[in-house]
């Protein structure tokens, strides 16, 4: 339907087009023939060597001429003889000779040379198909004296006269303004008008050319063309382009149709069937020889390759999800798996220490990741000796988590070995030196506590400093030695020192997770907001005291990620 429509307007708006510049090409050859027909009806005129004296006397006594044909009278013996044997002498006449004439000869030449150039009107006015063609003078008294006026022999005939020259006709300068202009301005141009006749309701085309003597206008020659004429060869030439036009574009309207179903519609289809086909059957084996099928020989053979190209690419991408999916899931397994294992590493049950009046402890590790590098350990040596460590492993995840075990059984069987907390630390760096290709390292503080003196024997290598509640007082940092971290240089030396742990005193280690915990504008937890918020907690139970201090790290942190491994370990003595 659109494409009816659109051939129907098509035609429609090629008619209007046709019609306009039928219209206005033949009314330009109009105009330019009329011009064309004045001007040598001018140019005859001119071949009067006397047309001045002629004008003049046909306008003031051309009542009196006797012409053939005239109600009454007759023609003279010299118009005779002048019209059958020496017309052309009429225009070697010159002004001055005709002044010389008698009046018998003037009245003689003025007639003769009237019925001379009379014929030509009515030759010009026949041959071009002119509504009207004469020759006008205006009189002061605004009327006009038509000189010459052509007529057809049937007109001739039926007026029985040749001459209008006693027909004055009314003027009006407003039904002819181009005649007022060219008696205005008096160019020897031609001037146009279109006027719709009150007699008989036709449009006409009138031209006008003056005859200009010694500066003024003496008269002028007018025609006049039938428009309606005009507009009927037009609208015939017009409907005759218009069938013509509307079997040619009909028959290029097939032709493109037939070129578009060929090689656009029909390709098209054929590609969007095959693309639907392949996301039913996901059968590539299938779909592509039939997209490869299809030759258009334009941009939509390259449409069709483009698709087999993508649906390969897709199967690719597919299969390459797929195996991801599988790592994926293999390295979540191993995750999962390594995280069970360090967990079950790490000592969890707090039990003992419910039983016990002397010493309350309790530890806590949260993993940046599935499985983190920071560790703890306790366990009692005997008796009287109770064994605590936290290690801080450089770097993240199952590498950080295998050096972390590793680490920890060194430390630990360095421990029930019964050496002493440097001592422990110098064996543990000489160990993990001799076999740390990685260049991995790890932070350690180590501590013993003699549970009936309350005597606390420490070691630091490169860990955080501890925090020490004395019974009564508040949290503050202990600035123990610091040794260098493990696993870096061998032979490093680590000196003890000695905390006294009175009745009621509290200890707090913790991993650089803690200061280090970062909220969405980098601002990091700090070591002052932790000791507040020990302060704030240091009459409770250790276990409580840590979920505390995990709070606020957490509402401190809010919707930022957790950067790092946090991990704490409190101890009360209260023997």
């Amino acid at each position: 339907m659109w494409i009816i429509g659109l051939f129907s307007i098509t035609l429609v708006l090629n008619g209007i087009f046709i019609y306009y510049i039928h219209n206005r090409n033949y009314t330009y050859i109009i105009r330019w023939r009329m011009q064309a027909v004045l001007f040598q009806m001018k140019e005859n005129l001119a071949e009067y060597d006397a047309l001045p004296w002629l004008l003049n006397y046909w306008k003031t006594k051309g009542s009196g001429m006797e012409l053939p044909g005239d109600p009454g009278k007759r023609g003279t013996l010299l118009q005779k003889l002048l019209l059958s044997e020496e017309t052309e002498s009429l225009k070697k006449i010159t002004d001055t000779q005709a002044k010389g004439f008698s009046p018998e000869e003037q009245k003689a030449f003025a007639e003769a040379s009237y019925l001379s150039i009379l014929p030509q009107f009515d030759s010009f006015k026949i041959s071009f198909g002119l509504g009207e063609l004469n020759c006008v003078a205006l009189q002061d008294n605004g009327e006009a004296i038509p000189l010459f006026q052509g007529k057809s022999k049937e007109e001739r005939a039926l007026l029985e006269s040749y001459s209008t020259l006693r027909e004055n006709w009314p003027f009006n300068a407003a039904l002819h303004p181009a005649v007022a202009e060219m008696y205005e301005t008096k160019k020897e141009r031609a001037y146009f008008e279109e006027i719709q006749s009150t007699t008989d309701g036709k449009n006409y085309l009138f031209t006008y050319v003056p005859i200009v003597e010694k500066g003024d206008i003496s008269c002028h020659i007018g025609a006049a063309y039938v428009m309606d004429d005009v507009q009927r060869i037009v609208l015939a030439g017009t409907r005759l382009s218009e069938c013509i036009n509307a079997a040619l574009l009909l028959s290029c309207g097939l032709i493109l149709l037939l070129f578009l179903y060929f090689k656009v519609l029909k390709p098209l289809s054929c590609v969007t069937e095959y693309v639907e086909e392949y996301t039913r059957k996901k059968n590539i084996m299938e779909i592509i020889p039939k997209l490869v099928s299809v030759q258009s020989g334009n941009e939509l053979e390259r449409l069709s390759d483009n698709f087999s190209d993508m649906i390969i690419e897709t199967e690719k991408f597919a299969l390459e999800r797929q195996r991801a999916a599988v790592e994926r899931e293999r390295a979540a397994a191993e995750l999962s798996f390594a995280a069970n294992i360090q967990t079950g590493s790490i000592p969890d049950d707090f039990s003992l220490f419910s039983e016990r009046n002397d010493v309350d402890l309790y530890a806590s590790m949260t993993p940046a990741k599935t499985v983190g590098g920071d560790f703890y350990d306790f366990f009692f040596l005997d008796e009287d000796h109770l064994y605590m460590t936290i290690a801080d492993v450089s770097g993240k995840g199952i590498p950080a988590a295998m050096f972390m075990m590793v680490s920890k059984y060194i430390l630990k069987s360095l421990a029930l070995e019964g050496k002493s907390p440097g001592r422990i630390l110098e064996e543990a760096n000489t160990t993990i030196c001799a076999n740390n290709k990685e260049q991995m390292f790890v932070t350690v503080w180590v501590g013993i506590l003699e549970l009936s003196s309350g005597k606390l024997t420490a070691a630091n290598a490169g860990h955080e400093r501890p925090a020490v509640c004395k019974d009564g007082g508040a949290f503050e940092l202990l600035k123990d030695p610091h040794g260098l971290v493990l696993g870096r240089i061998e032979g490093m030396k680590y000196e003890e020192y000695e905390i006294a742990m009175d009745p009621g005193s509290v200890l707090f280690v913790f991993t650089d997770g803690v200061v280090e915990a970062a909220n969405i504008s980098d601002e990091l937890f700090g070591k002052q907001r932790m000791l507040d918020a020990l302060n704030r907690a240091k009459d409770l139970p250790p276990k409580s005291l840590l979920s505390e201090i995990l709070g606020s790290v957490n509402a401190f942190v809010g919707r930022a990620e957790q950067f790092d491994d946090l991990t704490m370990l409190c101890l009360k003595y209260q023997k």
